[in-house]
């Protein structure tokens, strides 16, 4: 149910990050727009389920621990010599002067959440939603 899939899209915090037309801005992460002709069904399923597993250099995360303990993952999303923007997993960002950064460190995994999509008729109502011929953002 691509309507369904709409209302996941939005629930479950992937609007967030991912743009789904051409036009739309997204947070940072892989665009998902015309998904029907840039990916596979195989490749998106293991997108969302496994996300880690094959993650894209401009996509992997980074973890940063700032002076007074506080251990932050997420994507870069902006970087200058004077602060780092992160997108954490959360779907928010946080920017972080970098007088305030003890350590940076690339990751190979993805910044997306492992396991947000908990049962296989949320998965098919994704997939019936990105698949579509021209979903609409939520």
């Amino acid at each position: 149910d691509a309507s369904q899939g709409r209302r996941l899209f939005g629930s479950l915090g992937c609007a967030k990050c991912h743009a789904v037309v051409p036009e739309q801005a997204g947070g940072g992460a892989p665009s998902l727009s015309e998904a029907r002709r840039r990916f596979t069904i195989p490749h998106l399923v293991e997108s969302i389920l496994l996300p880690s597993k094959q993650v894209a250099e401009p996509f992997r995360g980074t973890t940063i621990v700032t002076a007074d303990g506080l251990v932050l993952n997420g994507l870069v999303v902006s970087e200058s010599a004077e602060r780092v923007e992160l997108l954490l997993p959360d779907g928010s960002r946080r920017a972080l002067a970098r007088k305030e950064i003890d350590e940076q460190t690339r990751t190979h995994q993805s910044p997306m959440p492992q396991g947000i999509v908990k049962a296989p008729a949320e998965l098919r109502d994704l997939l019936a939603y990105l698949l579509s011929e021209r979903p609409l953002p939520p």
